[in-house]
């Protein structure tokens, strides 16, 4: 099995780089980075509700219980593990789930800390405008303003980004050897989105203004 592992902080971009890469609108260089039928390949979202599942059920049952295809992209937070508590990403359930496959692509998308909060926030508005249910208040509000919270910490969300890099590069070595591709979201003029390439390799390189970075 074949895996895209798509990370980032949420707001970053995710949903954005993927349309884009099944558009077949992100730049050539960047779009021969990956599989050609990547664009295709079914989206699973890391949620808790599936990092429940995994602990209570084990990674292999819930495989089979989801019917996963050879390829996949997993869509994956990396403000999710420093959010429930957990003290390290090795805690979090979803490195059991992939535990034993070898051919992992991750993809990591990272914002200066400025432009993240200004990405969330935008977004924030939007959700705040929209209706919504009471069992939907912590997915809608309540979470997003503890992100806005930590964005507008540009040392605090360094240091994620810069503990995610460092075990995203340990973990890809471990599953193929592939390179992390670090990305950068950009805009044109007509403020149409699209991503750089920040480096290729299997460790981070710094986030912004994180404290590591100074």
């Amino acid at each position: 099995m074949s895996i895209l592992f798509l990370s980032g902080p949420s707001g970053a971009g995710k949903t954005t780089f993927l349309q884009l890469l099944r558009r077949g609108e992100l730049a050539p260089h960047l779009q021969s980075m990956f599989e050609p039928g990547a664009a295709d390949w079914p989206v699973l979202d890391m949620t808790n509700e599936l990092r429940d599942a995994i602990k209570r059920d084990g990674a292999e049952a819930v495989w089979s219980r989801i019917g996963a295809p050879d390829r996949r992209v997993i869509h994956y937070d990396i403000v999710s593990v420093p959010r429930s508590g957990q003290a390290t990403y090795a805690d979090d359930p979803t490195f059991d789930f992939i535990g034993g496959l070898d051919d992992v692509q991750f993809v990591f998308l990272r914002p200066a800390p400025d432009q993240l909060l200004q990405q969330f926030s935008t977004r924030l508005e939007a959700r705040q405008a929209e209706k919504f249910i009471l069992s939907r208040i912590w997915t809608r509000l309540l979470r997003p303003k503890f992100e806005q919270k930590l964005y507008a910490d540009a040392d605090a969300i360094g240091e994620i980004c810069d503990r995610w890099g460092d075990f995203a590069g340990q973990i890809a070595a471990k599953h193929g050897n592939r390179p992390v591709i670090e990305l950068r979201p950009v805009y044109g003029g007509a403020r149409k989105p699209d991503f750089e390439v920040v480096r290729v390799g299997l460790s981070a390189s710094g986030c912004g203004h994180s404290k590591r970075s100074r």
